[in-house]
């Protein structure tokens, strides 16, 4: 992939708190504003509803379904405009 792709892993133990959405914003905005990006994207196994909700919740869209090392991915994307800077 050329795109820039978002990624996070935490503990079980903390799912729930907030910490995937705020490290998610995080890394947009640093992304966006400090590295100049004009797109970033997100490759997710297509049953963790869980991570598509975050990046949506996050301003990702829907992009295309992939296959990445073997298996079935979407990926969500983001792209830098006036509107979403974060």
């Amino acid at each position: 992939m050329e795109e820039v792709n978002i990624g996070y892993a935490f503990k079980k133990s903390v799912w729930g708190n907030g910490f995937g959405f705020e490290a998610c914003k995080e890394i947009l905005r640093f992304g966006f504003n400090e590295l100049k990006l004009s797109q970033i994207v997100a490759v997710i196994w297509p049953d963790n509803m869980v991570s598509i909700n975050l990046v949506k919740k996050c301003g990702l869209r829907y992009w295309k379904n992939i296959i990445w090392n073997g298996s079935d991915r979407v990926v969500y994307s983001i792209e830098t405009t006036d509107n979403n800077r974060v």
